[in-house]
């Protein structure tokens, strides 16, 4: 199973995007901050990284930057932001669950393309 990364330390945000993740049959990974998440991308491979642009700490430019260093390839979605270039994903609050699915959709379509 395919494993995705979610950056949240908000339970209700978890809560909204975590069954649509499993759904899609994903293995999802929690982090409460982005510190946390950051430690966790160097030491598994991530098909994506969800991160809440509500978190505490760095910013969701930040976090995209260094997570783009260690994953260079793999799809970033920031939810409640408007950060816009290649292979980042941005989500305006609130998130549309809709719009979300679609994304998820989309990612793991060619994360599957690209294993073959």
């Amino acid at each position: 199973m395919e494993q995705i990364l979610l950056c949240s330390h908000s339970p209700l945000f978890i809560k909204n995007l975590y069954g649509i993740l499993r759904d899609a049959g994903l293995s999802v990974d929690l982090a409460d901050h982005h510190s946390l998440a950051i430690t966790m991308s160097l030491n598994k491979p991530y098909v994506a990284v969800i991160i809440d642009a509500e978190q505490l700490g760095l910013s969701a430019e930040e976090m995209t930057r260094i997570i783009r260093g260690i994953l260079p390839d793999v799809p970033i979605i920031v939810a409640g932001s408007d950060i816009a270039s290649g292979r980042v994903f941005s989500l305006k609050a609130p998130v549309d669950l809709e719009e979300f699915k679609e994304v998820i959709h989309t990612i793991n379509h060619f994360s599957k393309i690209s294993r073959n």
